[in-house]
């Protein structure tokens, strides 16, 4: 590429290069390899064919007075001497990249110059909402210095590399850190078939702090054994959070629920390839407080694509809220009128409803959340009072709900409230019904899941039927619970006798009256409770072990302990597991929901290391490959 500033006009020596090719066959005739190389569809050229494309077709179209730099790739055999010394009477400066250097350099473009747009805008949007006011050249430097060098990280350098078919990459050939691609690294005793790899590309994902991270794109044949058989080398704990799952997830949604638009509840998965995958999607996002608001803001989305979905909020998480515009949330008291009155007047507010039906769920929510259906004229006039704007209702039937009727019941509530709210003059326009949807890869979530989605559909078609109320949902455990496996390491493993109680089933004692024990398997495995087993204290058995040995291998009677120091630190016991032996793996799947978001530094020991994986062909549906 060379170019004339003062006139404006820039010539691309690649372009004229390939016009001519197409046109000249004597470009496809030359010496055979060697001293004088052929010019070929991969690009070489002989010396003589060189010389005559510089004589009579480069030298036309650069100045006259005007000194030229032409960078060639390194192959000396076809530029001799005095090929140089005629460049340089005709003001060319001929410069001749070492060999290969335009092979490694095709990394750079391949897999990091494309972010650049990505970072760039980001951090635009980012300083604009700060500043509130249009950039200027003192914020562009800056921002142009700090996207270049988050392109050109370590890891996203190394998955480059291995993009552009540079691989593998080892420790032995580049002295640098490369997390967190490092379990990715292949010695040179070690290697994959080529099936097993044949479908598995890198694509990189910015993280909260604008740094490069991978996101493997396996094949789904080849879901987790890969992965694993790669990372094994420690025994640090880890994930594998398939995107594609949320693909499909997002694809079952919008057929289960034509008409409902959903707000992912950031709260239930916050990582951002997460978050950046549901964006691109076109999702909407349920937040709950000012850092949930701000990570969706950094991520580009319209504010009107977010809902403040926390009934009771700070002050300041407020203002924050005003400053950058998000005016829809929700209200369940009149302490919270007063507080919006006061900080942000024009929110679109929604006044969620405690849906009185005691039907089955996970994790109740009715105790803390909501106002009583019967109580909602109330909140209403107060709301009129203060001259402030109701545009809606909300309720949420509890999280984990397993009777689909529950919707049934809380729909029809809304539609009471929605009556009372257009009979004092607001304009009720939405209907948000909240979360609750199951999510886990097993059949009774499947069903209930499915039950509920009719029951929701035949519900809103009885209850708000028409085009004039927009409906909304804040999914989070159906969209992310299946796509997250985390896999840990047995520490330690402890045999113990349990003493088993001299009585039958019947009540009866038995004949022997010697003491009965069997023996228990205790494995102590390296993630607990303190980490993303905190729903084991609340709902003990939710999360079911899995491992790697034969289905057809005895069994023996087991429990399985977190690392910590606590003795509360249990993740299951009472459950039939074959005889595994310290250093092994064992994993657990659906894992995707509020399991990270729990995590605590309880005696320093170490989270959850992070890949992502995505089938190829799902990947591609949200970012096409050129």
């Amino acid at each position: 590429m060379f170019g004339d500033e003062a006139t404006n006009t820039r010539f691309d020596l690649l372009d004229e290069w390939s016009r001519l090719r197409k046109v000249n066959d004597q470009l496809l005739e030359g010496s055979s390899p060697g001293s004088v190389v052929t010019f070929s569809k991969t690009g070489e050229s002989n010396s003589n064919i060189f010389m005559d494309f510089l004589r009579n077709h480069f030298r036309k179209i650069v100045p006259d007075n005007e000194l030229v730099l032409l960078l060639l790739d390194g192959h000396a055999s076809h530029i001799p001497v005095s090929t140089f010394e005629w460049a340089r009477n005709h003001n060319i400066i001929l410069q001749l990249i070492p060999a290969l250097t335009s092979h490694f350099l095709q990394p750079l473009d391949v897999g990091c110059y494309g972010l650049l747009k990505d970072i760039y805008n980001s951090l635009s949007h980012k300083t604009i909402r700060t500043k509130n006011c249009a950039l200027d050249h003192n914020d562009v430097c800056p921002m142009v210095c700090k996207a270049y060098k988050d392109a050109l990280s370590t890891s996203n350098l190394q998955s480059a590399f291995r993009k552009t078919g540079i691989y593998p990459f080892t420790k032995d050939v580049m002295e640098l850190p490369l997390e967190p691609s490092e379990a990715l690294c292949l010695t040179d005793s070690e290697s994959i078939e080529e099936s097993q790899v044949e479908n598995v590309i890198d694509l990189h994902l910015l993280n909260e702090d604008n740094s490069l991270s991978e996101a493997e794109i396996v094949n789904e044949r080849n879901h987790g054994k890969l992965l694993i058989r790669q990372v094994e080398r420690t025994e640090n704990p880890f994930f594998i959070g398939d995107l594609g799952d949320i693909i499909r997830k997002h694809k079952i949604w919008q057929k289960s629920f034509p008409t409902v638009v959903p707000f992912y509840a950031v709260k239930c998965n916050d990582f951002y390839p997460v978050l950046r995958l549901m964006a691109d999607m076109g999702m909407s996002f349920d937040c709950a407080s000012k850092i949930e608001i701000q990570k969706i803001l950094d991520l580009g989305v319209d504010p009107t694509r977010i809902i403040y979905a926390n009934p009771y909020k700070q002050i300041s998480f407020l203002k924050y809220a005003a400053d950058n515009d998000v005016a829809m949330m929700t209200f369940d008291c009149d302490d919270e009128l007063e507080k919006i009155k006061e900080e942000y007047p024009a929110a679109k507010l929604v006044l969620r409803i405690c849906p009185q039906s005691n039907h089955k769920v996970k994790h109740p929510l009715k105790r803390k959340f909501g106002c009583h259906p019967l109580k909602a004229s109330q909140l209403l006039e107060y709301a009129k009072e203060l001259k402030l704007n109701v545009i809606g209702v909300s309720f949420h039937v509890g999280s984990g709900c397993q009777e689909a009727a529950a919707y049934r019941a809380a729909i029809e509530e809304s539609r009471y409230v929605f009556e009372l709210g257009l009979a004092m003059g607001f304009d009720m326009t939405l209907l948000n019904i909240g979360g609750g949807f199951p999510g886990r890869n097993v059949q009774n979530d499947k069903n209930t899941f499915k039950e509920i989605s009719t029951v929701v559909n035949k519900s809103l078609d009885k209850y708000f039927n028409g085009n004039d109320v927009r409906i909304i949902a804040e999914p989070g455990q159906f969209y992310v619970s299946s796509a997250f496996t985390i896999a840990t390491n047995i520490i330690a493993k402890k045999i113990v006798d349990k003493e088993i109680e001299n009585i039958t089933t019947d009540g009866e004692f038995h004949d022997n009256t010697d003491t009965l024990y069997k023996q228990i398997r205790m494995y102590y495995v390296n993630d607990g409770i303190y980490g993303c087993f905190f729903d084991c204290l609340l709902y003990p058995g939710w999360f079911i072990p899995s491992h790697f040995k034969d289905d057809d291998e005895k069994v023996y009677d087991s429990t399985i302990w977190g690392p910590t120091c606590d003795a509360v630190d249990l993740i299951i016991e009472n459950i039939n597991l074959p005889d595994l032996k310290r250093g092994e793996w064992i994993y657990f799947k659906n894992m995707g929901a509020y399991a990270f978001q729990c995590v605590t530094s309880f005696n320093s020991m170490p989270k959850v290391k992070e890949y992502f994986i995505c089938d190829r062909m799902l990947w591609e549906e949200i970012y096409p490959l050129e």
